[in-house]
Order: structure tokens, then sequence, then C-alpha cells
């Protein structure tokens, strides 16, 4: 075999290595592909979770993000005599280039995280300042 045909081969190899490479790239699920597309999913409901807190209380926890990168978090705690309300005002971005990170700033270093978010069909599940949680679309 020549040179040149060698040459010719291993080229053709190297391309259609590459091409198929390209075509095998991976999307999992509903995974959105740019950050207007993630904000807008993300943005699309009032987002709310629900569980028994350490101290005994049934909470409905419920986070809501607007597309200008401010957003509300809301806790409601029901004790078998009260219930209480806390509500909390932050101001969210993402912090990594495949939208599974978000910042939320509830003030002058008060920093909480969401990460490894997964946003598909009204879920959002993520690991919530360290916990795993998922919290469906409320509306």
């Amino acid at each position: 075999m020549s040179k040149t045909l060698t040459h010719a081969l291993h080229l053709l190899a190297t391309a259609a290595t590459a091409l198929c490479l390209a075509a095998c790239e991976v999307h999992i699920g509903d995974q959105p592909l740019d950050e207007r597309e993630a904000t807008r999913e993300l943005c699309r409901y009032v987002w709310q979770t629900s569980y028994t807190a350490y101290d005994g209380a049934y909470v409905d926890h419920f986070l809501t993000f607007y597309p200008n990168g401010t957003g509300m978090e809301e806790i409601y705690s029901d004790y078998p005599h009260a219930s209480y309300v806390d509500r909390f005002d932050f101001d969210w971005r993402w912090t990594s280039w495949a939208f599974s990170s978000i910042e939320m700033r509830y003030g002058p270093g008060d920093y909480l995280y969401m990460d490894n978010i997964w946003l598909s069909g009204g879920m959002l599940s993520c690991y919530f300042d360290g916990q795993m949680m998922t919290f469906r679309s409320y509306y």
C-alpha cells in the first residue's frame, strides 16, 4: 500500500470517527440547551415540594423564579397547634454553562445553591443547599 493511500485512509477513518462522535452528542431528557430556554423553563412555574421537617412540622415549600433574576421562597410550616409562613426574596443566576447550578443570593454574604438541576416535564430536581429535593410545578 502506498504512503499516499495509507495517509488518505487514515484521514478518512479520522473523519468518520469525528462524524460518529458528533452524531452521538448526548442530551439527557428534555434538559434546556441554552440560557434563554433554561430560564424560560425555570420561570414558567411556581415550584412546590412538601416534606416533614426535622422538628416535626409539615412543610409546603415554594420557589418562584422571575426572568429578571429575582425570586421568592415561601415556606409554610404546620405544627399541631400553630402555623407559620416565612417569605424570602432573593436574586438568582445560573452558575454553570450547562444550566445545572443556580446561586441564590438572599442578602450580602447570604447565599444558597441549587446543584445538579434537572428540569423536565414540570419537575425540578436538584441538590437544594446540599439536600436532594424534587419540586413539582404548582401552577
